[in-house]
């Protein structure tokens, strides 16, 4: 178990669809103890947190909207209490936006902001702030997108806040090697999670035929591939990559790279 007797918090994984779902198990499977950050919905939180258990590892239901700091500060102090350290945070918890750019209403603009990049933000800083207090070479892993440098319509809010993560990333990971941390990035491309039950492309079965024929390699990621990437760069075989990211997406966004 290459990641025994580590702590992981993995943000937005109460969800049995979700890719935190699969990153959370992965790193579980590995060895970590696992802090399952959700906002809503416990029935399947715990459900999530079954799964945790299934592989012999301690868990922490740990609900917080991440747009609210006083509610990620309550959780950081949570992990403290039960744990006592983090060596591992994956910043998976996001929200996405299909609006037209000369309709896009201020509640949904606020929200997406509030979440994507505040959240992550708060939830980077807090984890930043207990490795270093411990003095844990601990790993930081922010769930972008390719959308970050690929344009399209109805998601110009949703990628300025990847892009916001992407750049985030990087600063934060020249700032943080001084002390071991490294951070970087994931960026699926299309996954059949519950985030994209409103893609408006897959609103007919035809839609769905075409936005599959994007993926060059013919097949989305799963939440499990998700999951096995975050595991190799929060191993010691990832140990000296930081201020990168990895496509898991079959190839969809080659051409905006």
């Amino acid at each position: 178990m290459i990641l025994k007797n580590q702590v992981a918090l993995v943000t937005g994984a109460g969800n049995l669809k979700g890719i935190g779902k699969g990153i959370a198990c992965a790193l579980a499977e590995a060895g970590a103890d696992i802090v399952i950050n959700y906002v809503v919905n416990p029935q399947e939180a715990e459900q999530v947190a079954a799964l945790i258990q299934g592989y012999g590892r301690r868990v922490l239901l740990a609900q917080a909207d991440i747009s609210r700091p006083d509610q990620v500060s309550r959780m950081f102090a949570e992990i403290t209490s039960t744990f006592g350290r983090l060596d591992i945070l994956v910043n998976n918890a996001g929200v996405c936006v299909w609006e037209p750019f000369l309709e896009i209403s201020k509640p949904a603009f606020d929200h997406a902001v509030n979440i994507n990049i505040k959240g992550t933000y708060e939830c980077a800083r807090q984890a930043a702030r207990l490795m270093t207090q411990n003095h844990i070479r601990g790993r930081i892993i922010n769930i972008a997108s390719g959308h970050a440098r690929r344009p399209m319509p109805l998601m110009g809010v949703y990628a300025a806040t990847k892009a916001a993560i992407d750049h985030l990333s990087q600063s934060m990971a020249l700032e943080l090697a001084r002390y071991g941390i490294t951070v970087n990035q994931l960026w699926p491309g299309f996954v059949d999670t519950n985030i994209n039950d409103l893609k408006p492309e897959l609103a007919t079965g035809e839609g769905r035929k075409k936005l599959l024929a994007t993926i060059p390699i013919g097949q989305p990621a799963t939440i499990e591939q998700l999951g096995a990437a975050a595991v190799y760069l929060c191993s010691d075989s990832g140990s000296v990559v930081t201020g990168d990211f990895i496509k898991i997406d079959g190839g969809q966004h080659i051409r905006c790279i």
